[in-house]
């Protein structure tokens, strides 16, 4: 038995100083098999989804060659606490490996019934005289089913070795050239270390031709983010203040005060209800405003009314969560527990119905402007009150026009 670390996570070589440490103090010496990794794809999909600011693993094959690369010197460095073990297929990782050894003791891993010619000429003690463990699968249909599909498409990929060395058409200096000269290439070329057509999580929309960016979240297994985090939310301790944002209104009467949910003892802010005088300014601007918006006018002008609350709301990413979960006291330099409730409230919904909202005033009609306001005021009031409404409101009334009541 033995752990398994996988090069093309960026955090692989931290991963083998970790275990060279724990091997260490448990005075114990850990097997280790590098490979080469196996879920890429939904690498890729998960930090999008999430909305990471980078990719944990490389965008690109090279980079993740000459990770392996970097990694196995790293665990010959430890060889005291680690066993090195390379699972691998490849024929020039493979003379790179035995270059790096200088005659330390490793093995090489193989799959059951894949690169026996190229075994052929390391095991035998007239060759290299390496010693190599075959695995194969064990299991149920839907065990192996997955794994199945994973090496079908990691022998299928062009620039897989097991697939390029049945290409005749594929010179010998191509299949064993050297990562370390093929990344350099992509930095002196001018071209991105990374991926060129991999935008980051971020830019995944802009790329597309939307107009918006992609809704960002926190990686709460990063000590460094996760501390980044919680300084950002302490900065915005309150107290806040809500109140309708209704132009040339001027809302009177008693603010009300706003406890926390943590403790309704401890006010966190207020908010000032609509009197009377404001719905009336509210409903006489949607009525003038109504003949200019729905006079023929370009798309864009349509939309950059619908624009300031998207980028608003991405401005406000730290002080949304501390609003809608207060704590009773300051969230400290490291709380998981903390930034977790903090970030249980996404500023995603109110992005998203910007957007909804620019899309469709492409298509007919904008969005009422007297609903504009009221989720404006909603929202504010929403802050103060530690709850987020932009679910039931922003993305019901966007859609919902002509207004079903007069």
């Amino acid at each position: 038995m033995a752990l398994a670390v996988q090069a093309y996570q960026k955090r692989a070589p931290f991963v083998i100083d970790f275990l060279a440490d724990l091997a260490r103090r448990v005075g114990r010496r850990i097997p280790v098999r590098l490979v080469k990794g196996a879920y890429w794809d939904a690498e890729i999909k998960r930090a999008q989804v999430e909305g990471k600011a980078g990719y944990p693993v490389f965008t690109r094959k090279q980079n993740t060659d000459v990770s392996y690369l970097a990694t196995a010197r790293r665990m010959f460095d430890h060889s005291d606490a680690i066993y090195p073990m390379f699972a691998t297929h490849n024929a020039q990782t493979i003379a790179a490996i035995r270059a790096i050894a200088q005659g330390r003791d490793y093995e090489h891993q193989k799959l059951h019934g894949m690169g026996d010619d190229l075994y052929a000429e390391v095991v035998p003690a007239d060759r290299l005289g390496v010693p190599c463990r075959v695995y194969a699968p064990v299991g149920s249909h839907e065990d192996l089913l997955p794994y199945l599909v994973r090496r079908l498409l990691e022998n299928g990929a062009n620039s897989s070795f097991v697939n390029r060395i049945t290409d005749e058409d594929v010179p010998v200096a191509g299949l064993v050239q050297d990562p370390v000269a093929a990344v350099a290439g992509f930095d002196s070329g001018g071209s991105s270390i990374g991926h060129p057509r991999i935008p980051l999580p971020r830019d995944l929309y802009t790329q597309q031709g939307f107009d918006r960016d992609n809704s960002m979240g926190a990686n709460f297994a990063d000590d460094n983010e996760l501390q980044a985090l919680t300084a950002r939310l302490n900065e915005h301790a309150g107290p806040w203040r809500a109140a309708p944002l209704v132009p040339g209104a001027l809302p009177g009467g008693e603010s009300l005060p706003v406890g926390s949910p943590a403790d309704r003892r401890q006010v966190i802010g207020h908010w000032q209800p609509a009197d009377t005088a404001t719905v009336q300014r509210a409903l006489a601007n949607a009525v003038a405003a109504q003949p200019a918006r729905t006079a023929p006018r370009p798309p864009a002008a349509r939309r950059s009314s619908s624009t300031p609350p998207a980028c608003s709301n991405s401005a406000c990413r730290s002080s949304w969560p501390c609003a809608c979960a207060k704590p009773e006291r300051p969230c400290p330099t490291r709380s998981p527990r903390c930034a977790r409730r903090s970030t249980s409230c996404a500023t995603t919904p109110p992005r998203r119905a910007a957007s909804s909202a620019r899309r469709s005033s492409c298509r007919a009609r904008p969005a009422n402007p007297t609903s504009c306001a009221c989720r404006a005021a909603a929202c504010s009031s929403a802050s103060a009150r530690g709850t987020s409404r932009w679910r039931s409101i922003g993305s019901q009334s966007a859609r919902r026009w002509p207004p079903a009541t007069a």
